[in-house]
């Protein structure tokens, strides 16, 4: 006969929440079951989107040889927010330029536009892929697309759809919860028992379901009293929530 106990781990309920983040910590589970866990099932993880999706960095714009170097500080800006921000920079530095940096609701795109001067746009920076701001801003796409774009005096506008919530997914790891190993993921390391995809608003709930009730088995392991939780992002840097907290639902399955 199997049962199951499940069991709702609250990061605010960590271990020694003074010392330790809700991106990081250990967690003392009260579980009354047998010791020796048949399969667990991750049922439901709950996230605030409360981290910066876009990380301090700067990029430099050279309009007519005059190079001049754009700060973009940490934040969770929206398009127009980055658009505005860009774009008064780009004022004070070329003031008589007419150089612009405009998005488009409608078609979803920035456009950066030199009107009688020569361009370039160089986004090379010590930032990953998904948190570089010129991928962000969809100027660029694929590793392999130029991260550097220059022109003669004229327009261009981003090759892909923008999208400022970083990388796709954040990751939940567990040293004692190991599930899977780095074959799994592309870019991420051991320990990491379930992927969430970033699919909701800066500022809501990214919530994950376990729809087709997906069970992994633990093979008698024993139980313990004592777990780690880890968030971490595409980089396997830990994702910070700023002080606020999540839930994972994790079901216990033994064996009478």
């Amino acid at each position: 006969m199997i049962k199951s106990q499940l069991v709702i781990i609250d990061s605010k309920d960590r271990v020694n929440p003074t010392s330790s983040t809700s991106s990081s910590f250990q967690y003392n589970l009260m579980y009354y079951g047998p010791t020796n866990i048949d399969s667990i099932r991750i049922n439901k993880i709950t996230i605030p989107f409360s981290w910066n999706p876009i990380l301090a960095q700067t990029f430099v714009i050279t309009i007519g040889g005059t190079p001049a170097t754009i700060t973009v500080p940490a934040g969770q800006w929206t398009e127009q927010q980055l658009a505005s921000l860009i774009q008064a920079q780009i004022t004070a530095d070329f003031p008589s330029s007419g150089a612009t940096l405009i998005f488009t609701p409608g078609q979803n795109v920035f456009t950066f536009t030199s009107p009688s001067a020569a361009y370039e746009l160089n986004f090379t920076n010590t930032q990953n892929l998904y948190q570089n701001i010129g991928y962000m801003m969809g100027f660029f796409g694929l590793q392999s697309s130029p991260i550097i774009i220059s022109g003669t005096a004229g327009a261009t506008s981003s090759v892909i759809y923008p999208n400022l919530s970083g990388g796709p997914n954040i990751y939940v790891k567990s040293q004692k919860l190991q599930l899977y190993n780095t074959s799994f993921f592309n870019l991420i390391p051991d320990n990491v028992i379930q992927s969430i995809p970033v699919n909701a608003p800066v500022g809501n709930y990214i919530i994950w379901q376990n729809s087709v009730e997906t069970r992994f088995e633990m093979n008698n392991s024993q139980f313990q009293a004592n777990y780690d939780f880890m968030l971490v992002d595409e980089y396997d840097n830990y994702v910070n929530l700023q002080g606020l907290d999540w839930t994972i639902e994790i079901q216990f399955f033994y064996k009478f």
